[in-house]
C-alpha cells in the first residue's frame, strides 16, 4: 500500500482505545506501526519517525522507549518503520533506506492529517545513525533529530550541510558504540565537533550536571551549545551504557548499565518540542 494513511479512517473507527490508535500497516512492502496521539483529530499533527536499533522491531522499540507517552504532549503522530533484515543501511553511498524513508516522509507530508507539519526523526543505535544520514542527505524533509547511543560514522560523517537542530545522548560505558570512537565510527566528542561546526555554534557551551541518585553510579552532564544557527545539545551519561535510558536504572545485559538520572524520551521530546510549536 503506497499511502500509509490510506485506510486510516476505517482503522480509527475500529479501535477500542481512544486517542492512541495503534495499527500495523505497510509502505512499499515494509511493515510499520502508527500512533495517533492528537487530542483534536481535525487538526493536522506533526510526525515523529522513530527508528529502532539494529536487531530491533517497531513494536518492541515503542514499548521499550515509552515514546508515545511523552509525545502525547505534542499532539503528534508517531511512526515506527521497519529496517530490512533488521538493520538500517546508513553507510552505503546509494542507501536504499535513505530512498525508502524519503519516500515515506514525502507520502506522510502530502497527507491532510499531517499537511505542512514538521517531521522529526528519533533513533537508537543504528536507527540514530540512520537519522543522521537522513539529516545529511535530505535535510529539507526533516525539522530536527534525536540520536541515542550512536556516533557519526566514518563512512558518512557529513561535516557540511544545512544546520539542523539535534540532540545526542551518549553513555561513556557504552560497550556497543565506544564513547572514544572505533574503526567504523567517530568518538562522541568528534561527533559533536562535526555537528557544532555544521550548526555554526560558537565556543560558548553551558554545562549542567545532574547526580540525584547516587546508588545507580551514574551522573548526567548536559552540554548546551550557544549561539548556533540550529540548536544543539549533548547529553553525556557518565557510567551509562548503550540501552535507551528510561530513568529506571539497573543493568541491561550486554548493553551495559542503565541510568536512573534521565529518561531519554523526555529529553528528546523536550528538545524537539519548540520545532513543533512554532
Amino acid at each position: 500500500m503506497k499511502n500509509p494513511f490510506l485506510w486510516f479512517s476505517y482503522v480509527l473507527a475500529a479501535m477500542v482505545v481512544l486517542n492512541t490508535p495503534l495499527y500495523a500497516e505497510t509502505f512499499d512492502g515494509r511493515a510499520f506501526s502508527v500512533s495517533d496521539l492528537r487530542v483534536d483529530t481535525s487538526v493536522p499533527g506533526p510526525v515523529i519517525i522513530a527508528l529502532h536499533p539494529d536487531g530491533g522491531a517497531p513494536v518492541r522499540f515503542r514499548t521499550a522507549t515509552g515514546l508515545n507517552q511523552t509525545a502525547r504532549a505534542l499532539n503528534a503522530f508517531v511512526m515506527y518503520p521497519t529496517a530490512e533484515n533488521g538493520r538500517w543501511d546508513h553507510t552505503s553511498k546509494n542507501s536504499s533506506d535513505v530512498r525508502y524513508l524519503a519516500r515515506l516522509i514525502r507520502s506522510v507530508q502530502a497527507d491532510k492529517r499531517t499537511l505542512n507539519r514538521p517531521v522529526l526523526l528519533v533513533g537508537h543505535g543504528g536507527g540514530g545513525a540512520m537519522a543522521m544520514r537522513l539529516a545529511c542527505d535530505v535535510p529539507d524533509l526533516i525539522a530536527g533529530i534525536g540520536v541515542v547511543a550512536t556516533k557519526a560514522t566514518r563512512a558518512v560523517p557529513c561535516p557540511r550541510g544545512k544546520p539542523k537542530p539535534a540532540i545526542f545522548i551518549h553513555g561513556t560505558a557504552d560497550p556497543i558504540s565506544d564513547h572514544d570512537g572505533g574503526p567504523e565510527h567517530l568518538s562522541a566528542a568528534q561527533t559533536l565537533e562535526v555537528w557544532s561546526n555544521r550548526n555554526r555554534c560558537s565556543d560558548d557551551v553551558r554545562v549542567d550536571t545532574v547526580d540525584q541518585i547516587r546508588r545507580d553510579r551514574t551522573s548526567v552532564v548536559t552540554r548546551r551549545y550557544a549561539k548556533c544557527l540550529a540548536a544543539l545539545d549533548h547529553v553525556v551519561i557518565l557510567g551509562g551504557g548503550h540501552g535507551w535510558p528510561t530513568g529506571r536504572g539497573g543493568r541491561t545485559g550486554p548493553l551495559g548499565p542503565q541510568s536512573s538520572e534521565i529518561n531519554a524520551s523526555n529529553a528528546v521530546i523536550t528538545f524537539l518540542a519548540p520545532l513543533v510549536r512554532r
